[in-house]
Formats: C-alpha cells, structure tokens, sequence
C-alpha cells in the first residue's frame, strides 16, 4: 500500500495458514482488491494552553495536563494487565469444562457476533453488496462466549456473589476515565444503573470476577 495516492487501486494476494480463523480461509489463497480513498499526513499540534483544554483541562494548566496525561497512561497500563489476566483466568475455565450447549443459545450468539461484524464493516467504508459473511464464521467463538456466560454464571450462583454499588461506581468511574466521559455524564449513568448487576452490567461483572480470589470448582453437568 505505501506509494500509493488517493483514488488509486490496487490488487494483491495473501495465503492464509492452515491454522487461520476462521477456517473457512484456512489454507487458501485470498485475493484482495483495494481503493484508496483519502490519503492524510499527521500534523504536531502546537503545545500550548488551547491544546490542554482541548484535552479537557479547563484552565489551560500544562502541567496539569501532564499529569493527567501520565495518570492515564499509568491507568492503561494496569489495564492491559487485568485484561490479560482476566483472558487468562476465562480461557482456563472454558478449556476445564466440557457440557452440551443450548442451540438456541449459540444461534443467538452468532447472529449477534455476525451483526457486530457486518455494521463494523460498514464503519470501514465497505460496500454492503460486498460483504459476505458465513454463520460458520462466527460459530467457535460463539460457543465459547456461551460457555464461559454460563460458567461465570454458575459461579455467581453458587457463590452468592453481589458487587456492591460502590464496587460497580469505581470500575465505571475507570471505564470513564478511559473514555473521557465527562463526570456529569458518568453520574447520570450510575442514577439510571443504581441496584444489583443485572445483564446490563455484564462487562462490569466479568472483569469484576475474574479479579475474586475464590477457589472455583468444576461445574457438576445435572
């Protein structure tokens, strides 16, 4: 792609590995066509008091926006740590427990997957006459998020777990300071969000529980 100008088009091939997913292009020769629409180049913003409030610092403060700047790179570090460790702690329980899935379940799960997967595409500028995608695509990692939502779900039951609205405020309050959510804006959620986790908390409640220090059992198949 590098020499390339706007408007321009051009054709090329990649040979996917035997091992790909989803398998339907393991092992064979894929050929791609693309146009570049728009070709950009970065510009360096001026570092000055309007580029802090841009940031959100609303007094200008360079060194406030440093700080800020460093809090949250420190936040998204220890971010990428949890995340890891909570693929880890997920991926050992679906790989420990072998029960039959409900159908119903898996082909509700692909359709959501395969949904997701088309307006994400689209986002990207594909054309949706060219978009093509197989339920099969999406079906191992559809039984995997099943699995796993019905084994966390196990858990929570048999232990009795509940996460306090404080506990659901402080990973919102982290989620927040991610995405730059303004706190008037994070306080109306949590009005709307106040009680127990229910399926809307989901993200919430995995992350949450993959950080339990609890002695989980395999699940007994009934």
């Amino acid at each position: 792609m590098i020499g390339l100008k706007g408007g321009e088009t051009k054709g090329f091939t990649i040979k996917y590995p035997k091992t790909h997913e989803p398998k339907e292009l393991a092992g064979k020769d894929v050929e791609y066509v693309v146009t570049i629409k728009e070709v950009q180049a970065p510009s360096l913003p001026k570092i000055d008091e309007d580029f802090a409030k841009s940031l959100g610092v609303a007094d200008g403060d360079l060194k406030k926006m440093n700080e800020e700047i460093k809090q949250s790179l420190e936040q998204e570090v220890e971010r990428r740590i949890k995340a890891n460790l909570k693929q880890q702690v997920f991926t050992s329980l679906v790989e420990s427990h072998t029960f039959d899935l409900p159908k119903a379940l898996v082909g509700a799960e692909i359709n959501r997957l395969g949904q997701t997967t088309y307006q994400n595409l689209q986002k990207q500028g594909m054309d949706p006459k060219d978009i093509k995608l197989e339920p099969a695509m999406f079906e191992e990692n559809a039984k995997i998020a099943c699995k796993l939502r019905i084994i966390l779900g196990s858990i929570v039951d048999t232990h009795t777990l509940q996460a306090t609205p404080d506990q659901i405020k402080a990973k919102v309050e982290e989620f927040s300071s991610i995405m730059m959510i303004q706190r008037k804006q994070l306080n109306g959620f949590m009005r709307m969000r106040r009680g127990s986790m229910s399926q809307d908390h989901w993200p919430l409640k995995t992350t949450w529980l993959a950080g339990l220090p609890i002695n989980v059992k395999k699940i007994q198949k009934k």
